[in-house]
């Protein structure tokens, strides 16, 4: 009687074992592979090829609405009736953690953003309404992006600096999947991403 339960034992322990968060290597060929989906990310950015884009955000995160619905509201987010924004760069930098569980790659990549609001001064506004506005924005933009340089330059404001973003290669997903990675989300993220992998990132 006993055998069988030390079979179980041994079975759930090797379970366990197998779903454990590890480190891996930070290889070349994870590096180069990174650099590559950077390199195409970018462009499909600057093209604002918002159904690209969708598709390399994790499919928890896609199932909370619509493809289309998904596009209409990036494309009214970065190009609407109060702004444009131009994507100015998106730079890899480094790697600086890497790790595996149940058969999923995440790497946590740091890289360097810029991108710009051009702000439209619509017929109605007067030039000293217009710039008090800008002003406000350029105060909210400090606040929500904090740890970023929000600078202004009359019509404009630009934001810069350095963000992480985890990458995610899931054999089963056939591509790579990004998340922008913000620890006040955390719960969120466990929605759609396994609680262990996002504990790691909290460490």
């Amino acid at each position: 009687m006993k055998k069988p339960i030390l079979v179980l034992l041994l079975f759930i322990s090797a379970l366990s074992f197998s779903q454990e968060v590890k480190t891996i290597e930070i290889t070349s060929e994870l590096t180069q592979k990174t650099k590559a989906f950077f390199t195409s990310y970018f462009a499909e950015i600057k093209a604002g090829n918002w159904s690209a884009i969708i598709d390399h955000m994790p499919e928890g995160f896609t199932n909370l609405m619509s493809k289309d619905m998904l596009v209409g509201q990036m494309k009214k987010a970065f190009n609407n009736e109060a702004f444009t924004t131009t994507f100015n760069k998106m730079t890899y930098k480094d790697i600086p953690m890497a790790f595996s569980y149940e058969d999923v790659t995440y790497a946590n990549v740091n890289y360097e953003s810029s991108f710009t609001f051009h702000f439209i001064q619509n017929e109605t506004q007067k030039d000293d309404e217009f710039n008090v506005y800008v002003d406000f924005m350029t105060s909210t933009f400090k606040n929500q992006f904090k740890g970023q340089n929000v600078e202004r330059k009359g019509k404009d404001i630009t934001i810069s600096g350095d963000k992480v973003i985890l990458i995610i290669d899931d054999p089963k997903a056939g591509a790579l999947k990004m998340l922008e990675f913000d620890k006040n989300m955390a719960e969120f993220y466990k929605t759609f991403i396994p609680e262990a992998v996002i504990n790691t990132l909290l460490k």
